[in-house]
């Protein structure tokens, strides 16, 4: 959703280019990907994951665009991530990074790095940088800053009055003007970019639970279940169908969380 905010206007007039050979569904070993691209610019997506399965970790993957080639890398556990190639950072082009964006603050652009990916960022004219993530891991480049974030520090990024907060213990909110913790916490920490740096910050107001959110509703009311597809009727446990609810939310609250624990 914060790449969608800030970058949307740039993703969504691209058109999909699958990959040369697409992998099928037991395909296991195949790396999975495709290009969303105006032509020049674009991103790279990976999904190595599949439910019910492991995918064969896959060494030295290189991705060739029209315009640009990635370096080596190796893909290894569940996970997804797309990567931009000719992406205009204010007045500069980064030719690619092995990073993923996540946001823009004023000039300052924060990237996520991938688990097990070194982050590196190639600018036009040969000028690249190599970082280690994490919250000072900010460099400019002609005017722009780069922030790279860690997996688990994005995680808990929240954009809350035009600037951006991090809280790894807590989901962040805002209300009032000021910043709250949706689990109720009256006092908890957090980091607020500001400038060239993330400010540690240990005020807070906390949320509140909501009181029975929840209602039943009758299934009559509901849509009705769909066919499965074939290759997925094997994963059922017709022995032992689950039973299904149905339930209604109201918040009376204009924004939140909702937690839906799995058993």
């Amino acid at each position: 959703n914060l790449f969608a905010t800030d970058f949307g206007s740039v993703l969504a007039p691209m058109e999909m280019v699958e990959a040369e050979s697409m992998a099928e569904r037991n395909d296991t070993d195949s790396l999975r990907y495709c290009l969303r691209t105006d032509g020049e610019s674009g991103f790279v997506f990976v999904n190595h994951y599949q439910r019910l399965d492991r995918l064969k970790d896959i060494q030295n993957a290189v991705f060739r665009t029209k315009s640009v080639v990635f370096p080596a890398l190796d893909i290894q556990g569940e996970i997804c991530f797309f990567l931009p190639f000719h992406l205009r950072l204010g007045t500069q082009t980064l030719e690619y990074a092995t990073a993923q964006p996540l946001c823009v603050v004023d000039h300052t652009y924060f990237f996520v790095e991938i688990p097990g990916i070194r982050p590196v960022y190639q600018f036009t004219g040969n000028s690249s940088c190599s970082v280690r993530a994490g919250f000072d891991s900010a460099f400019s480049q002609s005017g722009v800053n780069v922030v790279t974030l860690t997996w688990d520090q994005a995680m808990g990024a929240r954009k809350l009055q035009g600037s951006l907060y991090v809280c790894e213990t807590e989901d962040l909110l805002e209300r009032g003007g000021r910043i709250a913790a949706a689990s109720g916490n009256p006092v908890f920490r957090y980091r607020v970019w500001r400038e060239k740096q993330f400010i540690l910050c240990s005020t807070g107001d906390g949320g509140r639970n909501a009181d029975k959110p929840l209602a039943h509703l009758n299934r009559e009311c509901c849509a009705q279940p769909f066919d499965i597809p074939e290759e997925y009727a094997r994963y059922l446990d017709r022995d032992h169908p689950r039973e299904k609810a149905w339930f209604r939310l109201t918040a009376d609250t204009p924004h939140g969380f909702v937690e839906i624990p799995c058993p």
